[in-house]
């Protein structure tokens, strides 16, 4: 047979207390621990979400990019004019490379199982981002043949704008 304690003893009113206190001291750890996972899953998402994002965006810019290139006729003013009508675009679709760069880099820490994928994926975007260079040179020597007689702009074609277009096909070889 047990005999109950009475209320009143210090021993028991000792125990009450630190079961309390042991039971606040658990809920506090557990709400700590949930917030920093909420936290943690809530970035991760975040990031994800961002990745995809920008992943749009790079491919909607470069499909965009892609037919205007392949729409503009083979002379020398009707590819002026497309590089023109094509330089916002370039500058957004590199700033979107260069952002995806950033996220796979971070993507690759959280995840190196994936790392195979992840590293084709950086290779792919670093080609993209040497494009995006060439095509900002081949913009820039579009404006400066645009200002020159029509038999210039065929020499200043071949000197200056060709180089450029040869160095972004060989871009294509290194996928």
């Amino acid at each position: 047979m047990i005999a109950a304690e009475p209320e009143t003893d210090l021993k028991l009113k000792f125990r009450h207390r630190n079961v309390i206190v042991t039971s606040v001291v658990f809920a506090l750890v557990f709400f700590a621990i949930s917030a920093i996972v909420g936290v943690v899953i809530g970035r991760n998402g975040a990031e994800m979400t961002q990745l995809a994002t920008d992943w749009n965006r790079m491919e909607t810019l470069g499909r965009r990019i892609s037919e205007a290139r392949n729409a503009a006729k083979a002379t020398v003013p009707s590819q002026i004019m497309m590089y023109e009508k094509i330089e916002h675009d370039v500058e957004e679709w590199e700033s979107a490379l260069g952002r995806l760069r950033g996220d796979f880099a971070i993507y690759d820490t959280k995840f190196p199982y994936q790392h195979q994928h992840t590293v084709k994926n950086i290779a792919d975007l670093d080609v993209g981002l040497r494009r995006a260079a060439l095509l900002k040179e081949q913009i820039a020597v579009g404006k400066a043949i645009k200002l020159l007689n029509v038999h210039q702009q065929w020499i200043a074609w071949q000197t200056r704008m060709q180089p450029l277009l040869d160095q972004e096909n060989a871009l294509d070889g290194t996928k």
